[in-house]
């Protein structure tokens, strides 16, 4: 009885932060769980992490910018991993769409310099 209790607590735990994990994917898509908003801009100067499905495990590699890693993420990877990989910058997540998105956003930087350049 009490391995139930505590079977069912751990559950519940765990799905209250699966929870929380969604909204704020949902913030950073600019709206509430569901929506399908654009993505919201994102802050191209801040720490990112991206973790990269590979066979039956993740491969997390960190980059100093965002920008940084939106660029390896679109320029790099093959197209089912950009689509499976997730973005992680400030407490927000953001899926493999998002992140091929923000390269073709308006205020990605690097786009931005090449176009100043020509």
């Amino acid at each position: 009885m009490i391995r139930t209790s505590l079977k069912f607590a751990a559950s519940t735990s765990h799905a209250n932060e699966n929870r929380d994990a969604g909204q704020r994917v949902a913030v950073a898509r600019g709206g509430a769980m569901g929506s399908s908003s654009r993505v919201r801009k994102a802050n191209y100067q801040a720490p990112a992490g991206l973790f990269v499905r590979e066979s039956s495990r993740l491969r997390y590699q960190s980059f100093e910018t965002v920008a940084e890693a939106v660029r390896y993420a679109n320029e790099d990877l093959p197209a089912n991993k950009l689509l499976s990989c997730t973005l992680e910058a400030e407490d927000v997540h953001f899926t493999g769409e998002d992140v091929r998105q923000l390269y073709s956003a308006p205020g990605y930087p690097f786009r931005a310099a090449a176009t100043q350049d020509e």
